[in-house]
């Protein structure tokens, strides 16, 4: 019964690259400990050539520092609605995510994904996808090694194949009929 936005109850297919290029990073609404931005420069240090991703909401703290950071690697989108990330998460080879309710439409688009917990009420949402096999967890945003935690989870991601597993982990376990079946429910009962 999970509740997705409506652009994703539909069916979707995930073409998994053989090397990571583009990769989606969104850590919600607000960006816990400016992680963003310290997630940007190991990225940038892990992959010769990457572009990433970067849905920002207004609550971003350090936007003079987001101003800085206009390189061709980097794509800032501000205020990204459903059908926007929908988009991005289309063409993301990987995603670093807190672990909210992005996580399930991460799963439902099949975007391999590293998940980072930004609040303690995402704690069972986190284990629980890692407990699934679908995400890499690098634990909570504020703990002291969460850079080395990050680099151990894209060692551990970054091959096609573990990739391709964890896509058709993510999708098997997230129709997007949740909405449709809660709805159902209510009106039978």
């Amino acid at each position: 019964y999970t509740l997705l936005q409506k652009p994703f109850w539909n069916n979707i297919s995930k073409h998994i690259t053989r090397k990571i290029k583009t990769v989606l990073l969104t850590m919600g609404g607000i960006d816990a400990g400016n992680l963003t931005l310290k997630i940007i420069y190991w990225l940038r240090d892990f992959f010769t050539e990457i572009k990433i991703l970067i849905p920002i909401g207004q609550n971003f703290k350090e936007m003079s520092e987001f101003q800085k950071l206009k390189k061709s690697d980097v794509k800032l989108i501000k205020g990204a609605g459903a059908i926007e990330m929908k988009n991005l998460m289309t063409i993301a080879d990987l995603a670093i995510s807190s672990s909210g309710q992005t996580l399930a439409e991460l799963a439902r688009m099949g975007v391999p994904t590293i998940a980072i917990q930004t609040a303690e009420n995402q704690k069972y949402s986190a284990t629980g996808w890692l407990r699934a096999g679908f995400v890499e967890f690098a634990g909570n945003w504020n703990d002291s090694d969460i850079s080395k935690n990050i680099l151990c989870c894209l060692k551990n991601i970054e091959s096609q194949s573990v990739r391709k597993t964890r896509s058709l982990i993510g999708m098997a376990m997230i129709d997007g009929q949740g909405t449709k079946r809660t709805i159902s429910k209510i009106i039978h009962n």
